[in-house]
């Protein structure tokens, strides 16, 4: 199956308003990754699914919840307390598995998830060279970057995400200010997937 970059863009606007909602319920996800994502009415819907992890805002992390690959730096030191930004981080690494195609660390095929929880923890991401070039990307792979913050506190919030994503990426190019120049995403269409 083929997938535009606006439907792509959708999915991930999607993506972000669920994980928006589970915030506004003090909610994180903790395991938040492609395969914990469905798609649903001819690709055109996504939904969040495997709530089997979510802890609320306050509470101590205890455990290393989650998997590996796309697991926030943070959630592996005992010591710390999980942040909805540790979702963000996740969610960086699900818009780059959407737009790359790949397995994030793919290149670290064989080794064990310890290893590649150290690599994350000294600030090594997948890479973003990895990923389709579309007309206007540069602005996703800025939203990527940010949502990879070693620090929590560098990372946007979810709302943050959807005010950027809801927005056509062209409207970068012409001005990078959006709020003064942004237009809406469009809505997706059957030419956004081919079967």
């Amino acid at each position: 199956m083929q997938v535009s970059y606006v439907g792509k863009l959708s999915w991930m606007l999607q993506c972000a308003k669920g994980i928006d909602y589970l915030h506004s319920k003090n909610t994180i996800h903790r395991d938040l990754k492609t395969q914990n994502l469905l798609l649903f009415n001819k690709h055109r819907v996504l939904k969040i699914c495997n709530f089997d992890t979510v802890k609320k805002f306050s509470m101590k992390n205890t455990e290393g919840t989650g998997t590996f690959s796309y697991k926030a730096p943070e959630v592996y030191d005992d010591s710390e307390k999980y942040s909805e930004k540790s979702d963000v981080f996740s969610f960086g690494i699900i818009v780059w598995e959407v737009m790359s195609r790949l397995k994030p660390f793919y290149e670290f095929n064989s080794a064990f998830h310890t290893t590649i929880q150290m690599e994350i923890n000294k600030g090594v991401r997948p890479n973003v060279k990895d990923m389709r070039s579309y007309n206007n990307f540069e602005h996703i792979i800025f939203i990527i970057k940010q949502c990879w913050s070693q620090d929590p506190d560098q990372r946007p919030t979810i709302k943050a995400l959807i005010f950027f994503l809801s927005f056509d990426p062209r409207s970068f190019r012409y001005n990078p200010d959006l709020l003064l120049t942004g237009r809406p995403l469009r809505d997706i269409c059957d030419e956004d997937f081919r079967f």
